[in-house]
């Protein structure tokens, strides 16, 4: 057998070189631009010891309200809670602030003021909004929040995230860690996100009744029959507040799906998810029990009811897992094992919502804030639209409506429903 050439070795060897190019060096890497995002930590002690009143301030961002004898309360999303005095709607009083770390939900209860502060649940004495008292805190009740990218709040250990700090940098990456195909990753060891400077990223963000008092549409906390309900994800946890500024603890109830917003009518609890309307039966107010539930289109959906029937929005959007569904269904409640449907409204973007007998009113998003008849349910008929606000959450009561809206805070009066009458504005503070 012949030997083969020098030339067909040497070919050979540089085939074998350039097929295996890994071969030739231990490690790949390469310099590319990013943005980075680093996780900035508020630590439990911190968070814990940071409730306090203070002066009132501009408003930066309208959350969650609450009405009770005059006194309107407005969140500002994990800051804490504007109080308002609402005595003459006309000519609001912006009073004080309450700073509260990753506040979000609240429900008011006489002069005590339940609060969401990220994990924890607080009992604030507000009888002087002055000077406020926390009552009583309740430690690690409500779940993690988790960030978009991988990103979670560390109670035990760094705490809580309260924002992001952005860097221009050009990094070494290793060949090894892929880029996806949005322009980004995630490097869990250094617990930072690398967004490729070309690639148009988001920064990270988090996947965030008692007579004389109302809530709006959209919140998570609600009173009953000397109960406070909240729910989160896909729980609904209760609490004895027989004595408002000692709650207690109760059962947590596993709803199986996850759920957004609650919603109290008479012995019923309404729970909105984005799969459909959940009724639980609170005639035990200790011991609620799932009565029933309407189905729909998968979407975001408040939810409010009054006089035997239900009034559920359902929204299109990112957050919502859907595209294209956008409208008021409107639920009869006669027989509360079986509710059904009675009609549908298409709307644009419908958020909260709010119903005063015959009166509905609909914050349509970018549609507006929308007046309709429901004398006839099976025929609702829309008489007014008040354009150029995107509203979000309203509350309705007795010819005052109050609305929330991206650029700040209206009332109306609606007492001619065809005709509001705008009474006051309070913009937002200038960014």
């Amino acid at each position: 057998m012949k030997n083969p050439s020098p030339l067909l070795s040497a070919l050979f060897i540089l085939v074998i070189l350039f097929l295996t190019p890994g071969c030739l060096k231990d490690h790949c890497t390469d310099m590319s631009s990013f943005k980075t995002y680093s996780p900035i930590y508020m630590s439990p002690s911190v968070f814990r010891s940071a409730v306090k009143s203070g002066p009132a301030r501009a408003i930066g961002q309208t959350g969650k309200i609450y009405f009770q004898n005059g006194y309107l309360f407005l969140n500002e999303p994990d800051s804490g809670i504007h109080v308002i005095d609402d005595r003459d709607p006309a000519n609001p009083k912006n009073i004080s602030f309450i700073n509260i770390p990753g506040n979000i939900d609240m429900a008011v209860n006489g002069n005590i003021l339940y609060a969401d502060s990220y994990v924890d649940l607080v009992a604030i004495d507000i009888s002087d909004p002055d000077n406020i008292k926390v009552a009583k805190r309740i430690e690690n009740v409500f779940p993690l929040r988790y960030f978009t990218y991988g990103f979670q709040d560390d109670p035990a250990g760094k705490g809580m995230i309260v924002g992001f700090r952005a860097k221009d940098t050009v990094v070494k990456k290793s060949c090894d860690i892929p880029v996806n195909y949005n322009g980004y990753y995630y490097d869990a060891a250094q617990n930072t996100l690398y967004a490729a400077a070309a690639a148009n990223v988001p920064p990270p963000a988090a996947n965030t009744s008692l007579p004389g008092s109302t809530g709006g549409s959209t919140a998570r906390f609600t009173l009953m029959t000397h109960y406070l309900y909240t729910v989160n994800q896909s729980t609904l946890r209760l609490y004895n507040v027989v004595q408002p500024d000692n709650p207690v603890a109760g059962d947590s109830i596993n709803l199986s799906q996850m759920v957004e917003t609650i919603f109290p009518y008479e012995q019923y609890l309404f729970i909105g998810s984005p799969l459909g309307m959940l009724i639980y039966e609170a005639s035990n107010p200790e011991q609620p029990v799932f009565k029933s539930k309407f189905l729909h289109f998968y979407g975001c959906d408040p939810v409010v009811a009054q006089n035997g029937y239900a009034y559920v929005t359902i929204r299109s959007g990112t957050a919502c897992h859907t595209t294209n569904i956008n409208e008021l269904d409107i639920v009869n409640l006669s027989d509360m094992n079986n509710p059904s449907l009675v009609t549908i409204l298409p709307l644009t973007n419908p958020h909260g919502l709010a119903v005063d007998g015959d009166h509905l009113i609909v914050c349509d998003g970018t549609g507006g804030v929308r007046f309709i008849n429901i004398s006839d349910k099976s025929s609702p008929k829309i008489l007014k639209t008040i354009n150029n606000v995107i509203a979000h959450d309203a509350i309705a009561l007795n010819g005052l409506l109050i609305v929330t809206a991206q650029n700040g805070l209206y009332q109306y009066d609606y007492h001619d429903f065809s005709n509001p009458r705008l009474l006051s504005k309070i913009n937002l503070a200038s960014k």
